[in-house]
């Protein structure tokens, strides 16, 4: 039903469906509890978001503060976008760490971010929309400035929110995450 493909962040996952074509199109699953089960992974989410982005639009880089149970589910539902985390879990093996992968609708593929792990992303197509499926507890989203963290992002002069320019730098940010 899904590869499950580890990433450079403890934790995170690439995440591939088994993706059917037919005449009619194609069909794919995003979710199923049952899979993530069997990886250990959180698997009880309450909250779906839609997310709908022209081409270079840079949101983040955002975490939820401090829900040891968080985790998020990224796809892309049209167009493509370029899905950046970083690890702020201070005992973490991969602290400081930044991977990126490109979703892409046509690919159906899938990013499982947990606790700890910042995340954001570049749209690189116009019309792009995101699904997010989350844990997400009520209480303040956090993030980290996405100028801060070693990433050469694609893009010279990204659309992006007061709000997001006004994160703090990675280096100004005390984490309390494990």
């Amino acid at each position: 039903m899904f590869e499950f493909s580890p990433t450079s962040i403890d934790g995170c996952f690439e995440i591939r469906p088994r993706v059917l074509t037919d005449h009619r199109g194609t069909f794919s699953k995003l979710f199923h509890s049952e899979a993530f089960i069997d990886k250990g992974l959180v698997h009880k989410f309450s909250d779906v978001d839609y997310i709908a982005s022209p081409r270079n639009t840079l949101r983040g880089l955002h975490f939820h503060p401090y829900h040891e149970e968080y985790a998020l589910l990224v796809s892309c539902a049209s167009g493509s976008v370029l899905h950046v985390v970083v690890d702020l879990r201070r005992d973490s093996k991969t602290r400081g760490k930044v991977y990126s992968v490109t979703l892409e609708s046509s690919k159906g593929n899938t990013l499982y971010i947990p606790a700890g792990v910042a995340h954001g992303f570049l749209s690189q197509a116009d019309d792009t929309t995101l699904l997010t499926l989350s844990s997400h507890r009520p209480g303040a989203r956090n993030g980290i400035h996405w100028q801060s963290i070693n990433f050469d992002w694609p893009v010279e002069n990204p659309v992006v929110s007061e709000d997001d320019q006004s994160l703090m730098t990675l280096a100004e940010f005390e984490s309390r995450f494990r």
